[in-house]
């Protein structure tokens, strides 16, 4: 298991969407219920705080030191252009439910200003 790749990855998807509620109890790693080999890091989940639904950002980037080593390790491992494709994507998803257009576009220009202040 690469539980460094991992923990970035859940670094990045939190900044980017602005999750407030990352703590210890919130991730995990998927275990053989025989063996209780590790296998590998579980989905990510609790998201329920993100994309600003309480008006504030996530007290462990508000830290400069703490926002610096996360921003250092993100901007190292992550073209972080490929989010283009992505923003595409979600908003062609989205059509397919009763989501207004407006809203789509506010939440994706949440996530690219996030990506924004990476660079």
């Amino acid at each position: 298991i690469d539980g460094h790749k991992a923990l970035n990855d859940m670094y990045l998807l939190d900044y980017l969407i602005c999750n407030s509620d990352r703590h210890m109890h919130n991730f995990g790693i998927l275990r053989d219920p025989d063996t209780l080999e590790w296998i590998k890091p579980c989905p990510l989940y609790d998201h329920g705080t993100s994309l600003l639904s309480n008006n504030s950002a996530p007290k462990y980037f508000k830290e400069e030191t703490t926002f610096e080593k996360i921003k250092s390790c993100i901007t190292n491992h992550y073209d972080l252009s490929l989010l283009d494709e992505v923003f595409v994507e979600f908003k062609a998803l989205c059509k397919a439910y009763p989501i207004d257009e407006t809203t789509v576009d506010s939440l994706i220009d949440i996530v690219k200003k996030q990506r924004d202040t990476l660079k």
